[in-house]
């Protein structure tokens, strides 16, 4: 929920994930439910799209609370004071708006140098690869793509 759409489907695409996509309504009950086997997988239809969506209420409560400012989303509120917008574009507007330039230049900072790692025979490899896929989400999060003359300087 909180990521944006072409990030997902680069990560799908990539094979880093399984394509997942939002649950939906599955509609009205019909006559054909006839059976026990179709009522019941209408229902866990059903439940898993009402579980979808109060997943999706408490990620935008989390986002209120997590900035306690009244106005913090006050633009993204319609006339009735509902925020109608997904949970990523509060996030996005959040980190827009309210996080300073110069701390996302510190982490982006402290991201390049968790790159900087003297290579120890000992260690095992997959140290380095979880270094280097945690620099690389970290500075991907903070809008900068990792170069590959960054990351052949290991």
């Amino acid at each position: 929920m909180i990521m944006s759409p072409t990030d997902w489907t680069a990560l799908v695409t990539a094979g880093e994930v399984q394509a997942v996509t939002a649950p939906t309504h599955p509609g009205p009950a019909s006559q054909n439910n006839s059976n026990y086997a179709a009522i019941h997988t209408y229902l866990a239809d059903l439940r898993i799209y009402e579980q979808h969506g109060q997943v999706e209420k408490a990620v935008k409560k989390a986002l209120q609370a997590a900035f306690p400012n009244s106005d913090s989303f006050l633009d993204l509120e319609d006339e009735n004071g509902f925020i109608k917008d997904t949970p990523y574009d509060m996030y996005k507007h959040a980190w827009d708006d309210y996080v300073h330039q110069r701390d996302k230049d510190q982490e982006l900072t402290k991201a390049e140098r968790g790159l900087a790692v003297e290579y120890n025979p000992s260690e095992s490899v997959t140290i380095y690869f979880k270094k280097m896929q945690l620099t690389r989400t970290t500075m991907k999060e903070l809008g900068k793509a990792p170069t590959d003359v960054l990351l052949s300087d290991l």
